[in-house]
């Protein structure tokens, strides 16, 4: 192990900065109006989602246009509105839209390559490392749930501690007393199924650790735009080499977002993953989830996924495999895990995926189930109950859970809806139903068995 002290006054003082600070549109303050409506009523998860409603991005304003768009597709996420957030996820793209074309899917790719499960792969894989990072992308809930189905078998493998970017230091040992997470504990746990990979991971014996970077990006008078991200991905990669040096003979396993577990780069944005390893010496696994997805237009998918997906309908995670080795899109990560098509059908509820419009992931690999709400009685095959006149909003929490409570599930409905469908592990819970204005209306009891 190097000396870690002596990276960070170099990692503190790399490039020169950002621009002096200037005047935001409304637009560009998405997310900040966002959280300030979630805070004030942290049990309403409607509020975010109507103040970005009210805001009219100029479409001259790209950089208010992107930030919005990335609003939406996280709180769209947090109510669990997946196609939402794919279509807003994709609109961030929309000005370079012009010109593209829809190519057929090169199915050659896939020459020679094998296709195999990603869990099984992988779990071979982690074996021989001390430190295997996994990323996510933020607004695709499908990460999580793959990352949930791991958590028996990291255990087995030695893996007894979960880094998580979202967690916040100051929260994690009241989080830790109490064996859940709450609306403080971080920000993307808001979302119902990190909430519960967190839960769950608790409840495993799971020790959480927090390593996001809590300083804030020094001011400076440069042009250097990647300086800030370089900042926040040196203290990040400071926080887990502290922490492997002090837990020397413990495995870690790091779940963070997009790019910041990439190995290599291709500008001046050294991410965490390259800083991690110049201070230790150890060379993590990773695992990038972010780039083979579905997407609601298809010329932004990667050609390589709509030709996997194209030659097989895959129901679970893959990976590809050439010769016995794991493929990966690029020499920035090791292994490349391809996702199913989640909106376009499910296999596992089919008669009720047109209506709820709400993938099977979310039954978390048949450890859940599937609660059937309708707004009029009827004849199902599972347990159902009446929705009440004017719901907009209904959110499940787990019975015993106190404070600003993460939601077990939550689901948005549209006026016209005639019923959906929350998924729920067997245990107690209070159903919760919000009208339009996000005012409680009615709650119930419900035990799941």
């Amino acid at each position: 192990m190097r000396n870690i002290a002596a990276f960070l006054p170099l990692f503190l003082l790399l490039g020169s900065g950002l621009c002096q600070a200037q005047s935001k549109s409304s637009a560009q303050q998405a997310f900040s109006l966002a959280e300030e409506a979630h805070k004030a009523t942290p049990a309403n998860y409607r509020s975010p989602l109507d103040a970005l409603r009210r805001l009219k991005p100029d479409p001259s304003d790209q950089l208010g246009e992107n930030m919005f768009y990335q609003a939406m597709m996280t709180y769209q996420s947090f109510a669990g509105n997946y196609d939402s957030a794919l279509y807003y996820a994709d609109m961030r793209y929309q000005r370079h839209l012009a010109g593209m074309t829809l190519k057929e899917p090169n199915t050659a790719f896939l020459s020679g390559m094998s296709i195999r499960v990603a869990k099984d792969v992988l779990l071979r894989e982690i074996r021989e490392h001390q430190v295997v990072m996994m990323n996510e992308a933020h607004h695709l809930p499908s990460h999580r749930a793959f990352v949930l189905n791991l958590l028996d078998d990291l255990q087995k493998q030695g893996f007894h501690h979960l880094a998580m970017e979202t967690l916040s230091a100051d929260q994690l040992s009241p989080m830790l007393e109490r064996g859940y997470p709450l609306y403080e504990s971080g920000f993307y746990q808001r979302e119902p199924l990190f909430g519960e990979l967190m839960r769950q991971a608790l409840k495993k014996g799971f020790k959480l650790v927090a390593y996001e970077s809590e300083t804030p990006c020094p001011p400076s008078q440069g042009k250097d735009r990647s300086f800030c991200n370089r900042f926040r991905d040196s203290i990040q990669a400071v926080n887990l080499a502290r922490w492997v040096q002090n837990n020397p003979d413990e495995k870690l396993f790091v779940y963070a977002g997009y790019s910041h577990i990439y190995e290599s780069t291709k500008d001046e944005w050294i991410h965490m993953a390259q800083f991690f390893q110049q201070m230790t010496g150890i060379d993590p696994l990773t695992i990038d989830q972010t780039l083979m997805n579905e997407h609601q237009e298809p010329r932004l998918e990667d050609p390589r996924y709509a030709a996997l997906t194209a030659a097989r309908s895959i129901q679970v995670p893959v990976v590809l495999q050439q010769q016995g080795s794991s493929w990966s899109h690029s020499d920035e990560v090791d292994i490349t895990v391809f996702h199913p098509r989640y909106s376009k059908r499910s296999s596992i509820i089919p008669r009720y995926q047109d209506k709820s419009n709400r993938p099977g992931f979310y039954l978390l690999h048949n450890q859940r189930r599937p609660i059937l709400l309708s707004r009029q009685p009827g004849q199902t095959p599972f347990p159902s109950e009446l929705i009440p006149a004017n719901t907009h909003m209904i959110l499940a929490y787990y019975k015993g859970e106190e404070g600003n409570r993460i939601p077990a599930d939550v689901v948005e409905l549209k006026k016209d809806q005639p019923e959906t469908i929350l998924f729920l592990y067997p245990a107690a819970y209070e159903i919760v139903y919000l009208n339009e204005q996000g005012e409680r209306i009615l709650f119930r009891d419900m035990v799941i068995r």
